[in-house]
């Protein structure tokens, strides 16, 4: 009986041996079964190593059974693969490219009984790996794992996203908006980042520069792995139009061109290394272009019935644009050539003297400030005899009412495109009777208007032509004016033929610069068969000289230009 008992005791024992031996290998064991839980921290810098050996990461990584595989495949080091040179992952980079950099992890292997073994790891390219276990590096043979798997995804961003700069002296802010990007893994899986998960930045190109050239800016991309192809393409974000597009082959750095107009873009770049079913790289981000408006006026010195051209570049809208001065009241600005155009119109109603316009760029708060100089022009005076029954006939309330009803709201509005080209044509051929400016006695009565055209005396039936291209917008018989054709030239401009014979053309017709519209006539007040021709900016009568030969069509310059 005693030796019964001895024996189950020495049994009892080496079965309890048997399971503390068998427990505490199990407890520190990492396999495929015991495994929790992965974290992976990407370090960049190396020198925090030793710091961070010491920390507690809370992001946790659940593998699936499939992966557990590939990392324990991966950490059956072999001594033929140890290397002694510890300087391949050496913080010192100074000799090395781009391409050879390391890309450097952290990682830590958590079992179900809170036990951890801890790894650096270090990425160099597709196909090396070293990892360094209790302070001996070794280069990997099965490195699929840390290619493949997400939590290894920074090794992607690190090497293969382009970093984004802006070349600007004068900006200050270098930030980026809505930076959203996919990108392909070696095995062909995507990463994907959208707007949620990047944090809220702008780039803005020229917001600070006082007095920037916009061929300063540039929009520089830095690839740390040369792509064999660049694609890209550039959208207004308002208009969803596209305003650039282009193609680089195998370049580390590229810049992208900057739209020369202020606004909002989206930027789209798609980065192809190896064959078209390679890796692939595609970023998305906006952009705002706020370059200070750069406003071009054509000249400070004017006779009384010339024109201003003014011209803002870099300009989105003119509700970025302020302008004021009396020489500027009611000015309209239309869109051509990338930039934004106006005219400022003078006539014989403007005094002559010294105006000043301000220009306000609303975005950067600067005003540009012009003084004008209005010289007079010498008018002529006209005598015109007419009989009495003609001008109680066509001079009455009646006719001014019809004028005020029909034809004086016709000018008011205007094509937003430019239809005309800058020769202009004489629109008939005869003899110039009356200048632009004139003023008149009607039988010895000083009118209180002055002449807002030019009248060539022609025979009865002579061809009217259009003076440029445009579209019909009034054509009427009309008590003072006689049958009247009205043509929209666009951005304001317009030409106007009275006391036709007779009307070719509708309202609604396109024509081209020489079309035949009507005939001389001598309908309406008139003294004789003529053609009244005037052009005007909106209501505003405009010398027809200045289109037609670049200076006031007088009776002196039609005679030379006749003989």
């Amino acid at each position: 009986m005693k030796n019964t008992k001895v024996t189950v005791i020495v049994i009892t024992v080496f079965i309890m041996i048997l399971l503390g031996v068998f427990y505490f290998a199990l407890y520190s064991s990492f396999t495929e079964t015991t495994l929790s839980f992965v974290e992976i921290e990407h370090i960049e810098d190396i020198e925090d190593l030793d710091r961070r050996k010491n920390e507690t990461h809370s992001e946790e990584y659940q593998l699936s059974k499939e992966e557990k595989t590939l990392l324990f495949q991966s950490l059956q080091f072999k001594t033929e693969n140890m290397v002694e040179n510890h300087n391949i992952v050496s913080v010192d980079e100074t000799n090395i490219s781009e391409q050879q950099k390391i890309v450097t992890f952290s990682m830590r292997l958590v079992n179900r009984f809170n036990q951890e073994k801890k790894y650096n790891i270090y990425l160099k390219d597709q196909d090396t790996v070293y990892i360094e276990a209790e302070d001996t590096l070794y280069k990997i043979d099965d490195y699929e794992f840390y290619y493949t798997y997400q939590g290894f995804d920074p090794y992607y961003i690190v090497k293969y996203l382009p970093r984004i700069e802006i070349e600007n002296e004068a900006l200050n802010d270098k930030t980026y908006a809505s930076y959203n990007w996919r990108m392909q893994r070696y095995d062909g899986s995507w990463i994907e980042r959208d707007h949620n998960e990047t944090k809220d930045q702008s780039i803005a190109i020229g917001k600070n520069s006082p007095l920037l050239e916009s061929e300063k800016d540039h929009l520089e991309l830095f690839y740390s792995q040369v792509p064999d192809e660049i694609s890209y393409s550039i959208f207004n974000s308002d208009t969803k139009e596209e305003v650039h597009e282009g193609v680089l082959d195998k370049v580390q750095s590229t810049i992208l061109p900057t739209p020369e107009i202020n606004g909002e873009y989206n930027y789209q770049l798609s980065a192809r290394w190896g064959n078209e079913t390679s890796r692939n790289i595609m970023i998305s981000f906006d952009i705002e272009i706020l370059r200070p408006i750069i406003f071009t006026v054509e000249k400070t010195t004017m006779f009384q019935d010339e024109i201003i051209e003014i011209t803002a570049r870099g300009v989105a809208t003119s509700e970025d644009i302020e302008m004021v001065g009396s020489l500027a009241e009611d000015v309209q600005w239309y869109k051509e050539d990338q930039q934004l155009r106006t005219v400022i119109a003078t006539n014989y109603h403007t005094d002559p003297g010294t105006y000043t316009i301000g220009l306000k760029d609303l975005n950067k708060d600067m005003t540009h400030s012009y003084d004008i100089e209005v010289l007079p022009r010498d008018y002529k005076t006209q005598y015109l005899s007419i009989d009495s029954s003609i001008e109680e006939r066509t001079r009455n309330e009646e006719a001014y009412a019809e004028r005020d009803r029909y034809f004086t709201p016709v000018r008011k509005t205007s094509s937003e495109e430019k239809h005309y080209d800058n020769e202009f044509i004489l629109p008939t051929e005869g003899r110039l009777t009356t200048e632009f400016g004139e003023r008149r006695y009607v039988n010895n009565e000083l009118t209180s208007y002055r002449h807002n055209g030019i009248d060539i005396a022609a025979p009865l039936g002579t061809e009217v032509l259009a003076t440029n291209h445009g579209e019909v917008v009034f054509e009427r018989e009309m008590i003072l004016m006689g049958n009247t054709i009205v043509i929209d030239h666009g951005q304001g401009l317009f030409s106007s033929y009275l006391h036709l014979n007779e009307i070719d053309i509708a309202q609604g017709d396109w024509v081209e610069k020489g079309d035949v519209i009507g005939s001389v006539g001598t309908t309406g007040f008139s003294t004789g068969s003529h053609l009244h021709f005037s052009l005007s900016y909106y209501e505003t009568p405009l010398e027809p000289g200045y289109f037609i030969i670049g200076n006031p069509y007088t009776k002196e310059e039609h005679y030379q230009i006749r003989r």
